[in-house]
């Protein structure tokens, strides 16, 4: 009966002896193992024991009417024990109705008495395969529950990394902006001061270092700002990105000492987004780019934007002669391994979006940003 190498064994439960032995000897064979008894109080003590031990048995073969108890409550009964326990009901022709109420409470086949040997057989075939089902079915949903756990302690494990990081960002932040600008005011002073007298050369390294420093006071903020977007559910409305894009251009004015860059703005499309998420975005990718083109000849970086049914994209294009070319290990993915960039991919990946870089040899960088809705 079976193609394995366990053994099935099969509960018989009729209140008539010949027929109990009858089908004990004709089942039993070398891959099938029947027991018998006669009424349902038996059948129980011996489910029971058999659970106790592990040696479950795989179908149950009970007559419809028993003494004391029936076919239908011993079935029930027995599948408290077993769950995946298959039954199969013997009746006579006048029982049918009955028969097929207790396929209604569980059961999976009945046969009419008499019944040859083919047709016991064959129901026992067809409840073994049931019973397979059944306790691989069992084992996924245990396996299921196991890898739900295992995931649900994860979570766990990872929000709390995640709070510890989000707390160690805003200590950075706060730490470290204090000395640059520190820094920041003594290089003005020196630069401001009239007795200082300062070769050109000297006061655009000074400069320089100025300008690094407030791109590394935003790169703080940005820092600030995105653990504490991390710790609250993003918003979603509707844009007019190129009024966003608009303030965080004259912020960048603001903040540094002046931009050596022509920037154009033409044809963004309004898009569905986190405001201050993609703000940050944009800043970081704008900054990125003025700092790749501000010593190159003809420097020029260009927004644009397109949109289609279901995306809005939007490029910024920095060129120049001499312009810093994108270096990065991975030429197929920059953003993964370009520190700034990599930043804002996960950013943009937060609103569900895709962030893209190209170099191109004529010293021109195209980064695009894919965003859904």
């Amino acid at each position: 009966m079976s193609d394995s190498d366990h053994l099935t064994r099969v509960l018989i439960v009729d209140d008539e002896p010949e027929q109990v032995r009858a089908l004990s000897c004709t089942l039993s064979t070398d891959a099938l193992s029947a027991t018998g008894v006669g009424t349902a109080a038996e059948a129980l003590v011996i489910l029971h024991s058999a659970a106790r031990s592990g040696l479950m048995f795989d179908i149950l073969v009970t007559d419809l009417n028993l003494p004391n108890m029936d076919g239908i409550e011993l079935l029930r009964q027995a599948q408290l024990i077993d769950p995946d326990l298959v039954a199969v009901i013997m009746t006579g022709a006048g029982s049918i109705p009955t028969a097929v109420e207790a396929m209604k409470s569980g059961a999976l086949d009945y046969i009419l008495k008499p019944f040859s040997v083919a047709a016991i057989r064959t129901a026992l075939l067809r409840a073994l395969a049931v019973r397979r089902l059944r306790i691989q079915n069992t084992a996924l949903l245990q396996r299921l529950q196991e890898r739900t756990r295992e995931l649900e302690v994860s979570n766990r494990d990872l929000r709390s990394a995640n709070r510890e990081l989000n707390t160690l960002a805003q200590i950075l932040s706060a730490e470290l902006r204090d000395p640059l600008n520190a820094i920041l005011e003594a290089l003005s002073q020196a630069l401001t001061e009239p007795p200082r007298a300062l070769d050109a050369n000297l006061t655009s390294r000074l400069q320089d270092v100025m300008d690094s420093c407030h791109r590394m006071i935003d790169s703080l903020d940005a820092l600030w700002h995105l653990s504490e977007l991390s710790a609250r559910p993003l918003a979603q409305e509707w844009l007019d990105v190129r009024a966003l894009v608009g303030d965080v251009l004259r912020e960048l004015h603001e903040k540094h000492t002046g931009i050596p860059v022509h920037i154009s703005v033409t044809g963004l499309p309004e898009a569905t987004a986190d405001p201050s998420l993609l703000k940050m975005i944009f800043a970081m990718l704008l900054s990125s780019s003025i700092d790749r083109v501000r010593t190159a000849t003809a420097a020029k970086i260009e927004i644009t934007g397109e949109r289609d049914e279901d995306t809005a994209s939007f490029l910024i294009r920095a060129s120049g002669v001499g312009a810093s070319p994108l270096e990065s290990p991975d030429r197929n993915e920059p953003c993964r391994t370009h520190p700034a960039l990599s930043a804002a991919q996960r950013m943009v990946e937060r609103l569900g979006g895709r962030l893209s870089a190209e170099s191109f040899p004529d010293n021109e960088v195209l980064l695009r940003i894919r965003l859904p809705g």
